[in-house]
């Protein structure tokens, strides 16, 4: 209301106006004769009160602020919901001349997703355990095939009502690079590349054995093979014992191929093998049992003599005497006796050289 410089009479009646977005109980005040007016012209502002919003709020357009309880007239506000929640419109609403919010009433609805994305080739996602539907920023993540690797991963999330983050994964056949060669050693295969499954089987050369006991290897994941590189070790033989005897070349093992030289004690021969065994690639020698026998002497040159009945004679082992028979038609022992006995030489020698004589008839 504006008088300006006026002056009225004592029970003089003006009518005044509010500005716009203010309200007034009356619009007549009359001049009493206290020069006071009455009642008093008051115009007070509009306002409207905030509408409550369940799990979100309302911003104040014009300066980004959140809403107080109430705001004067002209007012536009905007719903913002909490995270995890959505509104059901984008309702903008102006506080108006009655008091009361222009549109229509704003829920904040949970986000949720009521299914998973569409599935991919040679694969899936893998949802934690949970079941649908699926709450808002709930993760999900690609998984192959048995058989099958991601090239290509992905990890989505639930970010609006029904619907997931990007993401494009790929699946791709798992395949196995020719696994590094060991020592001694070699795999049943001479590919390149192999396929998810492919079983090799590794071998050890002749006279070595597996020592990690590897017996197949599987191509299970992109570039590894199952199990641990084999381990092909030489194979080694126990020493031998020689009964009377002793060898050659001693020394804590004795691997494939190694050979020896049996050395029989004083008198003794091998018998029924060779004087050189060899370590064989099955870790036992070529000759099993390793023995010097006593030798037999069969050579009479040092003891014949026309005396003696030599077609009568029997081999003697090495260190054993006995007697010879000699024609004792012919001849007596005058000297000596007939003992011999087996020397090392390998012959057969008299224990004591003998005489004989020759019987004469008449």
């Amino acid at each position: 209301m504006n008088a300006g410089a006026a002056y009225f009479k004592t029970g003089h009646e003006v009518s005044f106006f509010c500005n716009e977005g203010f309200s007034q109980l009356q619009s007549t005040t009359t001049c009493q004769a206290t020069s006071v007016w009455s009642p008093p012209p008051v115009c007070t502002e509009i306002t409207c009160n905030v509408p409550h919003l369940g799990n979100g709020r309302y911003i104040v357009i014009s300066d980004n602020r959140e809403a107080n309880e109430r705001e004067p007239y002209s007012t536009w506000i905007s719903p913002v919901c909490n995270d995890g929640y959505t509104r059901s419109s984008f309702t903008t609403r102006k506080c108006g001349l009655d008091g009361q919010w222009s549109g229509t009433e704003v829920y904040c609805d949970q986000i949720i997703c009521k299914r998973l994305p569409n599935t991919f080739a040679h694969g899936y996602y893998a949802s934690k355990g949970l079941h649908s539907p699926f709450p808002y920023n709930h993760e999900i993540t690609a998984v192959c095939d048995y058989g099958y690797h991601l090239t290509q991963p992905a990890t989505r999330r639930c970010i609006e009502s029904n619907t997931w983050s990007e993401g494009y994964p790929k699946c791709q056949r798992i395949t196995c690079s020719f696994p590094a060669q060991f020592n001694n050693g070699q795999y049943n295969g001479s590919r390149q590349t192999y396929a998810f499954g492919i079983v090799l089987v590794p071998t050890c050369h002749t006279g070595y054995y597996m020592s990690n006991n590897v017996e197949k290897r599987v191509c299970e994941r992109l570039d590894t093979w199952s199990g641990s590189e084999p381990k092909c070790e030489i194979v080694e033989c126990e020493t031998p014992t020689v009964l009377n005897g002793n060898f050659s070349l001693r020394q804590i093992s004795y691997k494939y191929r190694d050979t020896i030289y049996i050395q029989c004690d004083q008198g003794y021969e091998i018998k029924d093998g060779s004087e050189t065994p060899t370590c064989q690639e099955n870790g036992t020698w070529d000759q099993p049992h390793m023995k010097c026998v006593k030798f037999l002497c069969n050579d009479t040159s040092d003891i014949r003599h026309a005396a003696i009945h030599l077609s009568a004679y029997q081999s003697l082992e090495f260190g054993q005497s006995g007697n010879v028979t000699f024609n004792s038609t012919f001849f007596n022992l005058q000297q000596g006796s007939v003992e011999v006995t087996c020397s090392e030489t390998r012959k057969l020698t008299w224990v004591t050289k003998p005489y004989f004589g020759m019987i004469l008839y008449c």
